[in-house]
C-alpha cells in the first residue's frame, strides 16, 4: 500500500512540475516545445488567454495538444507533422494588430513539412478562428502535410468556424493571398464534425485565396461542411486566377456557395488552365450554388473545367445567372467550357442560370463556350431544368446572338432523365433558340437505354437531331415508330414534385 501511494505521489509531482514548466515557457518564451506524447492519453494543455502582445504559440514537437481560452494577441504555429490539436469549447482566436507586430497572421498556421496534422473539435464544442490582414483563419500551404478534420464525439459533434478577414483575399481554410498564381493548398480531409469556412474577397471558403490554387480536398464520413466563397472565389475550390484540381466528396453533408463569379464547388473567377483533375462525387448530400456567372458545380466566370464525375449521393446544383447548374460558368468571351460530365448514379438535380437571357444549359455548357464537350449518363436519377427562355436542359446553351458555339455530344445508356428546357429551346440541344439552330453541326445525342421523361408541352421534334439506337427486350435493334415517339411525348413531369 505504501509503495502504491509513493508511486502516485511521484507521478503527481512530475505532472505538476511539467505543467508549471510549460506554463512558464508559454508566458516567457513565445515558443512551446514540449516533450513528445508517448501515449494517446498524454495531452499538453495550452491556455491562450491572458498572453501578452505578439505571442506565438509554436508547436515544433509531435504530440497531442489541447487549445482553450480566448485571445486577440496570440496565434498558433504548427511547424511539424504528427500533431493532434484538440479545440475546446469556447476557444476563440481572433488575432489583431497586436498579435504579430501588425503583420499578417492566421489563427493556426500549418507548415508544409510532411506527416499528418489532426484538428479535432471536442464534443459539443464551439470553436471560432479568424485572421488578421492577408491570412486565412487556418493557413495550410502546399500538399506535403496531410490535414484531417474530425470531432471527438460523432454523436455530439463540435463545430469549427474559420472566417478569414473580409478584406484578406485569403481562404477561410487554405492559402493566403498571392500576388501571382503560385500558391497551392491540398491534401485536406474532412471526416466528421461540423466545419464552417468563409473566405475573403476573391477567395474560396475552403481552398485557394486570391491567386491560390487547390489540389486535393476530400469530404467523407459524417462531416458536415459549409463553405462560402467571397466575390471571385468558389465555395470549395480555387480563388481568383487560381487552378482547381481533385475535389472528392464521398459522404457527409456539404453546402457550398460561390461568391459572385465563383462556382459553388469548382473554379474561381478567371481560371484559365485546362489542367485539372476531376470534381468527383461518390456519395453524401451535396447542395452547391454558384454566384453570378458561376456554376453550381464546375466552372465560373471565364474558367475551364476538365471533368465532373457523379457516381452517387444526393446532389443539387443551382447555377448563378448566366451559368450552368453542372458544367461551365459564364463569360463575356469564348474562353470557358467544361470538357466532360459523367453521371452513373445518385439522385441529381441541376438548375440552369436564373436570368431570362442566361442561355446556359442546366447540365453542359454556356452558349459562348468554345470547347468540345461530352455528356455521358449511364445511371441514376437526373433532373435538369432551366428557367431561361433560350436555354437547353442538357447540352450546350442556346443563344440568339453571334458567337462561337459549344460542340456537345450526349450519350445516354441508362438512368432516368427528366429534362425541361426553356420555352424557346429544347430538353436536349445546343446552339440555338429553338427556332434557328444548327443542331446537326453542334449537337449529337445517342440514346441506347434509360428512361427519358419530358415536361408536358414539350415535343419530340423540339429535341434536336438524335442518333437513336434503341433495342427491344431481346436486345434487338428497333427503329423508332410514331407509337414509341407518342409514348415518349405524352410522359408528364410535375416540376412542383421534383
Amino acid at each position: 500500500m505504501a509503495d502504491a501511494l509513493s508511486c502516485m505521489f511521484h507521478a503527481l509531482r512530475n505532472h505538476l512540475s511539467r505543467t508549471l514548466a510549460l506554463a512558464t515557457l508559454c508566458t516567457l518564451g513565445l515558443v512551446l516545445a514540449t516533450t513528445p506524447a508517448f501515449a494517446d492519453d498524454v495531452i499538453t494543455t495550452i491556455d491562450i488567454s491572458g498572453k501578452g502582445s505578439n505571442t506565438t504559440v509554436t508547436i515544433d514537437k509531435p504530440g497531442s495538444y489541447r487549445l482553450y481560452g480566448s485571445s486577440s494577441t496570440t496565434w498558433v504555429h504548427v511547424k511539424t507533422g504528427n500533431v493532434t490539436l484538440y479545440l475546446a469549447d469556447g476557444l476563440n482566436i481572433n488575432p489583431g494588430i497586436s498579435a504579430n507586430t501588425g503583420k499578417t497572421c492566421p489563427s493556426i498556421k500549418i507548415e508544409n513539412t510532411g506527416g499528418t496534422v489532426n484538428i479535432i473539435s471536442e464534443a459539443n464544442a464551439q470553436a471560432k478562428l479568424s485572421s488578421y490582414l492577408t491570412s486565412p483563419a487556418i493557413q495550410k500551404e502546399g500538399t506535403q502535410t496531410k490535414l484531417v478534420f474530425s470531432t471527438a464525439d460523432s454523436e455530439h459533434p463540435g463545430t469549427i468556424s474559420a472566417t478569414a478577414a473580409s478584406g484578406s483575399m485569403s481562404a477561410g481554410i487554405g492559402t493566403n493571398y498571392k500576388l501571382v498564381s503560385n500558391g497551392v493548398t491540398g491534401n485536406i480531409v474532412f471526416k466528421s464534425g461540423k466545419v464552417i469556412a468563409r473566405g475573403g474577397t476573391d477567395a474560396a471558403g475552403i481552398g485557394g485565396g486570391s491567386g491560390g490554387s487547390v489540389d486535393g480536398i476530400t469530404i467523407e464520413g459524417t462531416a458536415n461542411i459549409e463553405a462560402y466563397g467571397s466575390a471571385g472565389g468558389a465555395g470549395i475550390g480555387c480563388g481568383f486566377h487560381g487552378t482547381m484540381r481533385n475535389i472528392t466528396i464521398r459522404g457527409g453533408n456539404v453546402t457550398a456557395k460561390g461568391g459572385d463569379s465563383g462556382a459553388g464547388i469548382g473554379c474561381g473567377r478567371d481560371e484559365q488552365g485546362l489542367t485539372h483533375g476531376a470534381i468527383t462525387i461518390e456519395g453524401g448530400t451535396v447542395n452547391a450554388t454558384g454566384g453570378g456567372f458561376g456554376a453550381g458545380i464546375g466552372g465560373s466566370f471565364r474558367s475551364k473545367v476538365n471533368s465532373i464525375v457523379i457516381k452517387g449521393g444526393t446532389v443539387k446544383a443551382i447555377a448563378g445567372e448566366y451559368a450552368c447548374g453542372i458544367g461551365s460558368g459564364g463569360g463575356t468571351a469564348n474562353e470557358h467550357w467544361c470538357k466532360s460530365i459523367t453521371i452513373s448514379g445518385g439522385n441529381v438535380t441541376a438548375v440552369g442560370g436564373g436570368a431570362s437571357s442566361s442561355h446556359a444549359a442546366a447540365i453542359g455548357n454556356e452558349c459562348r463556350a468554345t470547347g468540345r464537350q461530352t455528356i455521358t449518363i449511364t445511371g441514376g436519377i437526373v433532373r435538369a431544368y432551366t428557367t431561361s427562355d433560350h436555354a437547353h436542359a442538357i447540352g450546350g446553351g442556346g443563344t440568339n446572338g453571334p458567337g462561337s458555339y459549344p460542340h456537345v455530344a450526349v450519350d445516354i445508356s441508362g438512368g432516368t432523365i427528366i429534362a425541361k428546357g426553356g420555352s424557346k429551346a429544347s430538353a436536349f440541344g445546343s446552339n440555338g433558340n429553338g427556332y434557328n439552330t444548327q443542331k446537326g453541326k453542334y449537337f449529337a445525342a445517342t440514346i441506347t437505354g434509360g428512361s427519358i421523361l419530358f415536361a408536358a408541352g414539350d415535343s419530340v421534334t423540339n429535341l434536336g437531331t438524335f442518333q437513336v439506337d434503341p433495342t427491344d427486350a431481346a436486345h434487338n435493334k428497333v427503329s423508332p415508330t410514331a407509337a414509341t415517339m407518342g409514348t415518349l411525348k405524352n410522359k408528364q413531369l410535375d416540376l412542383g414534385k421534383s
